[in-house]
């Protein structure tokens, strides 16, 4: 991945699950990116995290 504002956020288990569903949305075109993924998958993670809804990483 290339640098930006969410690497930290890159080995959160929610990441992968967002980039997965990110991309079936693409692949059925329900969806159109024109933004960076990683920004996209970054601030949904981030989301999720800050409203309380997963831990952050390294929490049990």
């Amino acid at each position: 991945m290339t640098n930006h504002p969410y690497e930290h956020f890159e080995s959160h288990p929610c990441w992968s699950v967002l980039e997965q569903a990110l991309e079936e949305l693409v692949e059925n075109r329900d969806f159109v990116v024109a933004t960076p993924r990683p920004y996209i998958v970054g601030s949904l993670t981030k989301a999720l995290v800050d409203a309380g809804l997963v831990p952050e990483k390294g929490d049990p």
